[in-house]
């Protein structure tokens, strides 16, 4: 599933409410961001009720999101995360074989 999607103006609010990016796979974190707006949009939570969550400023959310969340600590978008009921389950894999 592309993410990139949901910053498309021509994407109506029933496919956005239909997301389900559960299982997704995100390579060096990249993607992560729209992640993050996407299980929020997907969960039905809006901008103020995650700022209430993470107590923080709505307007804060907003920035964060324009930007997805570019820049953001391995801290605050594990809070995100937990904030949104969602965990992140990472592997690290080597791309060169030992000589």
């Amino acid at each position: 599933m592309h993410f990139a999607l949901l910053f498309s103006p021509l994407v109506n609010l029933t496919y956005l409410t239909s997301i389900q990016p559960q299982g997704e796979t995100l390579e060096n974190l990249q993607g992560l961001g729209q992640l993050l707006v996407g299980l929020r949009i997907a969960n039905g939570i809006s901008q103020r009720e995650l700022a209430r969550r993470l107590d923080i400023a709505e307007s804060q959310v907003s920035r964060d999101e324009r930007n997805e969340y570019h820049g953001i600590s391995v801290e605050r978008g594990s809070r995100v995360l937990q904030a949104l009921g969602a965990r992140m389950v990472s592997q690290i894999v080597t791309t060169q074989s030992k000589a």
